[in-house]
């Protein structure tokens, strides 16, 4: 399943801009810094783990500071750690 990082700016942010392209099934897991949903690539009808970056820490962490870690993460292999196949900053 691949794994889709977005930045949101706003709670709602999410849902706009998915809209369309991916939709959401369920949440997986929150923390301290993101939530993780389960979401269905309505282009290619795939499901995805998308991991949406709270807004509160959306607003603190950057533009920079996610395209670093979507390129650290890519660069990990591990059969645990779905590597990203979109990075989206909508904030």
């Amino acid at each position: 399943m691949p794994a889709i990082l977005i930045r949101v700016a706003e709670a709602d942010a999410l849902t706009i801009a998915l809209h369309g392209r991916y939709a959401i099934e369920r949440e997986l897991g929150a923390g301290g810094m993101a939530t993780v949903y389960l979401a269905r690539d309505l282009q290619h009808d795939r499901l995805v783990a998308l991991k949406a970056i709270l807004p509160e820490i959306a607003s603190d962490m950057g533009a920079d500071r996610f395209r670093r870690e979507i390129r650290l993460v890519a660069q990990l292999h591990h059969p645990h750690i779905v590597p990203p196949a979109l990075g989206m900053d909508l904030g």
